[in-house]
């Protein structure tokens, strides 16, 4: 749910919260001696190269500009100019050895792509501050040791104290040492002539210089002290940070990055102390003594009846204040460019028997490191409702008209939405902010106080929901309601029903160690055992064969209550019906009473005595009117277009014996364990994606291969038995790229005919990559694979089609890619077609390629692994299945520079090899499934990665 708090600074990268050393990396990053990769991320965790490196220290060196460097004629190294890979940092390696703060590993090579220690780093970085190697004893035998006592007393270790010395450093690491060194002071010698023995002999001594790596090189400096204010430039979109050192002393600096979460924390500035002008161009600004112990909502702060506590509890943690409840400053930024930071008191906010900002996110601060709170920050908002809008402006329900361009709002402002709002003063950027709240809509089925939980999420009723007359009551229908920090603002209630709250009896209630339990028969077919709550201390009293709605309490605990016509929301509800037949000329079901029954109908059938079903309206259809005797409940919707309503939900008396053992149903499988039943037989438990949501299910007792489909990730259909059990299942649909789709027909990819939709095809939504279900699309919202590349189409969805060739399945796949990222390759005859494709793994859709390779399956029976060899080397093939288990490896002989493939007949039909041209032909018989492919080269520590894909069976 949306989490609202307008302050705070933008991390440096995009994984941020992996690295470690957050201070070093930002702060080398904003010297320009480190950057990230092309997708916004660090990798803190990957180790550093020897030419990495190199290319840093000549940065730093330089001040943060790119350094003019020349390469020799003759290369030092005999690894690094023809290494396509390392020739890159030539002349960065080619300056840090002339100035001796690198040397080669031995025999004229200098291991560009090696990894560095930190005792290697440490003495370029001693070098770099002015240390000689020979008279230090930076070289030979003892070298490491004398490097490590000195870099341990310059402080090159600080903050990474237990570092194994001779491990590979990490880009977080490395990146903690340049900082360090950067202000660490720089060092000299004075030579001095004296007499020893009647000769004369030069001496040398340390010098220290009054001047840091950072104050040399880039005019930086550093200074501490409390961020105290802040104003800002809209149209220079910066910020000017006043620190305050002292009660006397101040600095200013200036930043297009926001700080502005730092504010009132003791902080460390460094900036440029060559900038023009009193404000100073600021490099970073980073909390030192100061840390934020506690996030939460004043909500959840406990009720505070005395002013002079020094303390309080959340979820059972005691929190120390630095001062009293009623001296305890709660901060928020202000219009008031003077001080930018006003306070009230944490007793004025949170004390006595009033919360003042209950929903409101806050941050506590410890100031100056005692383990003690100092203060809180807030960024106070309102829960708004839009009234009116229009190209240029809009107005709230605070009947405040604000212009769109001079605000902070969200794309698509519409009449009717909430929006989160924080006035100008209480934002970092001095700007209006709108932020649209989110909506969730369902049913209230347990309350504790003020704490409602629906659709399997617990809210707290914000005090304004209750000033619009709603009552937050088991049993309510919310729609639309607004949820901010997990409160409740508004919402439109209703004591309707859903057909979902519905269920019939099928067993008596029992008592197992004083817990009454009682089977029941849910809407969506399946039977389960539930505990039963006590209802004014009683036992609930149940009939068999009667239908009822119900709730559930924290404990999972059901009550129920009589299904009853009155406030169901539904336009018609009748506790007694007639079955009627479809037409004078047919038999069949078709109506109840004047409302047609609508094929997604939910029917509680009891049949046969004392049995109990669920079927669909499209079943009942199937089966005449007068084999159902007696309509006890039904629930319909008028329907303007054909003037005849529609038959929701009923439950109905049959007098057959037996009915149809259930219509088959689809579904992605999100999850499937093996345990046991209560008879100590071997089960599945499975969750299933399907088109009405999620179902979990239990099979009926694995026996055979009826069961074997139900895996992680696949596409099934299933029936049902009896009881609700999954009784046999088998994998269903193809991967499939959607080439046009108008709403009624399909095309795809290696397939030109026409599919049109069945009348009962039903459409699963999911998310294949992380094997869940994907909630709130329609059929409106498939697209179109992506657009061929060469010849290549990527699979988007899993089609099933009847025997005419209709669509009766379609599960489309959110990212327009599914998992297997299947791809078809059109169009080729010989191997030079392939060559020309891009890089991938591919499915041909043609066999005339193959034809002359005696190949007697079909030609989506084979893969095609089209590869770029970067140099003239032996290549290998690598196929691991789902579980990561290695089926299937070879490797080629020696390949040149260019296009190859590696083809593979994955059902083990062929004979011989293809028109393969230089590509290699192999025969091997896979399992159904999905496989992933690597081509790599090399051996050990410089094995490279080719190409990787995947592809499905």
């Amino acid at each position: 749910m949306l989490s609202v708090m307008v302050m705070g600074a933008g991390a440096a990268f995009s994984d941020q919260d992996k690295i470690e050393n957050k201070e070093a990396v930002d702060m080398c990053a904003a010297l320009n001696i480190i950057g990230g990769y092309p997708d916004g991320s660090y990798k803190p965790e990957g180790n550093i190269k020897r030419s990495e490196i190199c290319k840093m220290i000549c940065v730093a060196l330089n001040g943060g500009e790119e350094p003019t460097l020349g390469t020799p004629a003759t290369p030092t190294f005999s690894d690094v100019r023809n290494t396509p890979n390392a020739a890159w940092a030539e002349k960065y390696i080619e300056s840090c050895v002339s100035q001796g703060i690198v040397s080669g590993v031995g025999g004229g090579r200098f291991s560009p792509n090696g990894n560095v220690t930190a005792s290697q780093l440490s003495k370029m970085l001693l070098v770099s501050l002015g240390y000689d190697s020979d008279i230090e004893g930076y070289t030979g035998n003892a070298w490491d040791m004398n490097v490590n006592v000195r870099a341990t007393q310059v402080g090159l270790y600080k903050g990474l104290e237990g570092v194994d010395v001779s491990a590979a450093l990490t880009r977080d690491t490395a990146a903690q040492m340049v900082w360090n060194a950067l202000q660490a002071k720089e060092v000299g010698y004075e030579y001095t002539l004296v007499s020893e023995n009647g000769q004369l002999v030069s001496k040398t001594e340390l010098v220290p210089k009054a001047t840091t790596l950072l104050e040399s090189k880039y005019e930086g400096k550093i200074v501490e002290g409390t961020l105290s204010q802040f104003s800002y430039n809209t149209n220079k979109e910066e910020w000017t940070y006043e620190i305050a050192v002292s009660t006397s002393d101040t600095v200013q600096v200036k930043s297009t990055q926001d700080f502005t979460a730092l504010m009132g924390q003791i902080v460390k500035a460094v900036y440029d102390n060559n900038t023009t002008g009193k404000i100073k161009d600021a490099y970073g600004i980073f909390a030192t003594d100061s840390e934020v112990v506690l996030t939460a909502r004043f909500g959840d702060l406990p009720k505070m009846t005395t002013a002079t506590d020094t303390s309080f509890k959340v979820d059972g943690v005691t929190y120390k204040l630095d001062k009293a409840l009623n001296e305890t400053p709660v901060m928020q930024f202000t219009a008031n460019n003077n001080t930018k930071y006003e306070a009230e008191t944490l007793y004025a906010v949170a004390g006595g028997d009033t919360v003042k900002y209950d929903a409101q996110t806050f941050t506590a601060v410890d100031k100056d490191g005692n383990g003690k709170i100092d203060f809180f920050s807030v960024a106070p908002f309102q829960v708004l409702k839009v009234n009116y809008v229009n190209k240029t402006e809009f107005r709230l329900s605070n009947n405040m008209k604000y212009t769109i361009e001079d605000v902070n709002v969200y794309d698509g402002i519409a009449k009717d939405d909430y929006v989160v709002y924080t006035a100008a003063a209480n934002t970092a950027t001095d700007t209006d902010t709108f932020v649209k709240a989110d909506m969730i809509s369902g049913k209230i089925t347990q309350k504790d106080g003020n704490d409602v939980y629906v659709d399997g999420n617990w809210y707290t009723l914000d005090a304004s929901y209750k000033d619009e007359g709603n009552t937050g009551s088991v049993g309510t229908v919310l729609a639309d309601a607004v949820v901010v920090n997990g409160y409740l603002f508004y919402a439109d209630e209703s004591g309707a029903t859903n057909v979902e709250d519905y269920v019939v009896v099928v067993s008596d209630v029992e008592s197992s160690f004083g817990q009454d339990q009682v089977k029941l028969l849910f809407s969506d077919g399946t039977k389960k055992v539930v505990d039963l709550a006590k209802v004014g201390g009683e036992s609930q009293s149940l009939t068999v064969g009667s239908l009822y709605t119900y709730d559930t309490n924290k404990d999972g605990e059901y009550t129920l209550t009589t299904a009853s016509v009155v406030g169901t929301g539904f336009d018609k509800a009748a506790n007694n019906g007639q079955v009627k037949a479809q037409s004078s000329s047919s038999s069949k079901a078709g109506y109840i009473d004047n409302y047609a029954i609508a094929d997604d109908a939910v029917i509680f059938v009891k049949y046969n005595t004392n049995d109990y079903k669920v079927i669909s309206g499209a079943t009942m259809k199937t089966m005449t009117a007068t084999q159902f005797t007696a309509v006890s409940f039904y629930l319909a919707t008028d329907n303007s277009n054909t003037g005849v309503g529609d038959v929701n939900m009923a439950y109905v008396t049959s007098n057959a014996t037996t009915i149809k053992g259930g219509d088959t149903f689809y579904g992605f499988v999100t999850s499937s364990i093996e345990t046991e039943n209560e008879d100590g037989d071997k089960i599945l438990s499975v969750t299933l994606w399907t088109a009405e949501g999620e179902k979990k299910l239990n099979t009926v007792k694995v026996t055979g291969s009826s069961l074997d489909a139900l895996t992680t990730g696949a596409v099934v259909s299933y029936d049902l038995d009896s009881d609700g059990n999954i009784d046999t299942a088998e994998a269903v649909g193809e991967p499939a790229a959607i080439t046009s789709w108008d709403g009624n027909a399909m095309t795809f990819a290696g397939d030109a005919k026409r599919h049109e939709m069945s009348d009962d095809v039903e459409y699963i939504f999911i998310d294949d990559s992380e094997d869940v279900g994907a909630d709130g699309l329609t059929s409106k919202d498939i697209a179109l694979a992506d657009e061929p590349s060469e010849g290549a189409f990527t699979s988007n969805a899993y089609i099933l089609t009847d025997d005419s060739g209709d669509v009766v399945l379609v599960v489309y796949d959110v990212d327009n890619e599914v998992d297997a990222k299947e791809t078809f390759l059109t169009g080729i005859k010989s191997d030079q077609d392939v060559k020309n494709a891009a890089d991938g793994v591919y499915t041909p859709t043609e066999k005339e390629f193959a034809a002359s390779g005696n190949i007697t399956g079909e030609a989506q029976d084979n893969r095609i692994i089209k590869f770029s060899a970067p140099e003239e080397a032996t290549y290998t093939l690598t196929i691991v299945n789902s579980e990561g288990e290695q089926v299937y490896t070879e490797t080629s002989g020696k390949m040149e520079v260019g296009p190859h493939f590696f083809y593979i007949c994955v059902n083990g039909a062929s004979t011989s090899a293809p028109n393969a041209g230089d590509g290699t032909y192999k025969t091997e018989s896979f399992a159904k499934g999905s496989y992933n492919v690597t081509v790599t080269t090399g051996t050990g520590d410089n094995v490279k990665t080719v190409l990787t894909g995947s592809f499905t069976v």
